[in-house]
């Protein structure tokens, strides 16, 4: 049984780095087969008789082996005080424009 994968350009980096991804990674291959591959490191081309991986190229989700939570986080923030803004302003309009009514006795 010969098995091809059709997306191993996941998996891209020089020749004197290594690869490192932490997430989960699935490969699809011929014959409705799939592999699922998470905390990985290699390195597919290494001169000389050391067994540690050279400087590692991440994947996309993750920037120097660490998840881009930081992100999130100023996103999440940002999006949190631009509604904050828009709520503030509108109260302010409708309070400005609105009109009172006249008490008569």
């Amino acid at each position: 049984m010969l098995v091809v994968a059709a997306n191993l350009g996941k998996l891209t980096t020089a020749k004197i780095k290594s690869y490192k991804c932490k997430k989960a990674t699935t490969f699809y291959f011929e014959n409705r087969l799939s592999m699922i591959i998470k905390d990985l490191q290699y390195q597919a081309f290494k001169s000389g008789n050391s067994t540690n991986f050279s400087e590692a190229v991440t994947c996309g989700i993750e920037k120097d082996g660490k998840p881009n939570t930081m992100y999130i986080a100023t996103g999440t923030i940002v999006g949190a005080c631009l509604l904050i803004v828009l709520v503030l302003a509108t109260v302010h309009f409708i309070r400005k424009y609105r009109k009172y009514d006249t008490i008569t006795f």
